[in-house]
């Protein structure tokens, strides 16, 4: 079984697992957008690979996040850019002036183990089916 990773900083919840991630969070208003070089975090055996893609493909980050108007009383997730090879994606997580940003290639979402959590805010959030897959896997863990 192939281990996700989870970020520093960074969105972690409700996108897919995968072993190789850059995630950040930045402060955000109308006007401008600050990465913090000390609140970003890239993790996994590709990440210099993705920190040169998305600086080489994607430059202008931060006038792309500001001309989108995110909402920050809002949980959404939003696409910032996508292509055929990587993805970015970003949420206020309704902070009132953070945004939690993550990138990953595609190729590298892990398919063989349930991302059971990907839609789940907070643990009750879940579904009925998401909170026994959770209670099988614990049982099984106390075998």
């Amino acid at each position: 079984m192939t281990d996700a990773i989870t970020l520093d900083y960074g969105r972690n919840y409700g996108v897919p697992a995968v072993t190789t991630a850059w995630g950040a969070r930045a402060i955000l208003n109308d006007q401008w957008l600050d990465l913090v070089g000390d609140r970003m975090h890239a993790a996994g055996p590709l990440k210099d690979d993705l920190l040169a893609y998305l600086k080489e493909t994607f430059p202008d980050l931060d006038r792309k996040v500001v001309s989108m108007r995110f909402d920050p009383t809002s949980d959404e997730l939003r696409t910032v850019f996508e292509d055929e090879t990587a993805i970015v994606v970003a949420s206020t997580n309704a902070s009132y002036g953070y945004l939690y940003l993550r990138a990953w290639f595609k190729a590298d979402e892990i398919t063989d183990v349930p991302n059971i959590f990907a839609d789940a805010v907070q643990v009750d959030h879940l579904t009925d089916e998401q909170v026994e897959q959770v209670s099988e896997i614990l049982d099984k863990l106390d075998d």
